[in-house]
């Protein structure tokens, strides 16, 4: 799932204070045409599909936090890419506060920029410590 922080600007993000917190970055390319949105992945292409659920609300200390559990999928392997299309590459960096911890905060870039950021996690909001190490990344960033 990941958790939003709507009132903390991606803008206002400073990386360099969490720093001692990465812990790997991964390139995803996308491919958006009349045709749908393709992943690249290994010179293979494959049509996705987004698995939309409703997104809910719930508040992390002082902050309103967004859960969305939606996910893409592979609808199925594509050999050709219309002529008219766009093309998005978007890093995606990973920072985990301590090793085996259940939530990573995912910062992604496009264009050598950062566009957007969220926690990620397979467990349930409500186990122990998913809220406050939500809380110790918020703290580090210098939001609370």
């Amino acid at each position: 799932m990941r958790i939003y922080i709507p009132e903390v600007a991606v803008s206002r993000l400073e990386e360099k204070r969490i720093v001692e917190h990465y812990s790997k970055s991964r390139s995803t390319s996308l491919v958006i045409s009349a045709n749908g949105i393709f992943r690249v992945k290994d010179d293979e292409i494959s049509r996705l599909k987004i698995q939309d659920v409703h997104v809910t609300e719930t508040s992390i200390g002082k902050f309103r936090a967004l859960i969305d559990n939606s996910k893409w999928e592979v609808d199925e392997p594509w050999f050709q890419i219309a002529t008219e299309h766009t093309h998005e590459t978007t890093i995606k960096k990973e920072y985990i506060f301590r090793e085996g911890a259940r939530v990573n905060l995912i910062v992604e870039e496009r264009n050598g920029k950062n566009v957007d950021f969220y926690f990620s996690t397979n467990e349930d909001i409500d186990m122990l410590g998913i809220r406050e190490d939500i809380l110790t990344f918020l703290s580090q960033l210098k939001f609370c």
